[in-house]
């Protein structure tokens, strides 16, 4: 397919979409070095990993519902690639583009341990909370997080913490230790009423109702040189999403605008924790890192 009309071929295209069809055809096809790439958000792709895996063709994606699943399933995957010969690549799963995930897997390759996984990968929730620094109003901040398309289409996707929670999920998993979603504890950023709101509209009412509670915990953070932040951390076998103060000279505070940080502490890295910052959502950034893990799956391969 030539790239310059892609779209104009895909218009005027009389094949109707089938995901079974299209997989079946496929696996007909037989191309050596085969690589579907699956930008999905839902688990209509994922249900057929496997059968994809056992037709040697590897996979490359930045959705993160086949990494988050049981950890059986976690591993099912990694052991049908390697038994076929093929690769399972998911680098923007966390912070897009950033290195985080090829980071962590050279880190473990090379001996060291984790002691402590830190880190605001939302960057949703990083632009909210950054802004908040400025502004006394949490719900005026969540209004134009949305109004600049950082959020979801309902801004309750970003705030319930659970993709963040997935991330953390990811990286504990990657780490070599075995963990399941249901064991990472979230506090919660905004209150029931509002969380379960019927309309986006109701939301942005009740969310008001938060501000105050919210301005009180800024401004207790502030008398104590600090900054509201929510944080993910890994520790002890304990995994927890929380709204905590943070030193104002902690690098976790000098965030902007939407930027992402993971903290990795081991046994190498104790002393100074390895941190890598940096924008970590936009489609364009993480087109970047798809197409990074499809240049390594061909070099591989080649």
């Amino acid at each position: 397919i030539e790239i310059s009309n892609w779209k104009e071929k895909l218009n005027s295209s009389t094949t109707e979409s089938n995901l079974e069809k299209f997989i079946n055809q496929m696996k007909l096809m037989q191309f050596p070095n085969s690589i579907l790439v699956d930008c999905t958000a839902n688990d209509s792709v994922v249900k057929h990993y496997l059968e994809i895996l056992k037709a040697s063709i590897s996979i490359v994606t930045p959705n993160k519902i086949a990494n988050t699943q049981s950890y059986d399933s976690y591993l099912a995957i990694r052991e049908t690639a390697k038994k076929h010969n093929v690769q399972f690549k998911y680098g923007t799963n966390v912070c897009s583009a950033l290195p985080v995930i090829s980071t962590l897997n050279d880190i473990i390759s090379n001996g060291d341990e984790i002691i402590k996984i830190e880190g605001i990968f939302s960057g949703t929730l990083s632009f909210i909370f950054n802004s908040l620094k400025e502004k006394d109003s949490f719900s005026e901040v969540v209004k134009i997080a949305k109004e600049k398309g950082y959020t979801e289409p309902d801004p309750r996707d970003d705030l319930s913490g659970l993709d963040m929670a997935r991330k953390l999920l990811i990286l504990i998993r990657e780490s070599g230790i075995p963990f399941e979603l249901k064991n990472i504890h979230v506090d919660k950023i905004i209150s029931d009423d509002a969380q379960n709101a019927k309309t986006v509209d109701e939301f942005f009412t009740k969310l008001k109702e938060d501000d105050k509670r919210i301005l009180e915990l800024k401004n207790k953070a502030r008398q104590n040189n600090c900054v509201l932040s929510f944080i993910a951390k890994y520790e002890n076998g304990e995994a927890r999403l929380s709204l905590v103060e943070i030193d104002k000279n902690h690098p976790f505070a000098n965030l902007h605008d939407s930027e992402n940080i993971v903290s990795f502490t081991t046994k190498n890295y104790w002393k100074n924790p390895l941190i890598i910052r940096g924008q970590g959502a936009g489609a364009d950034f993480t087109a970047v890192g798809i197409l990074s893990d499809v240049l390594r799956i061909s070099n591989y391969l080649s």
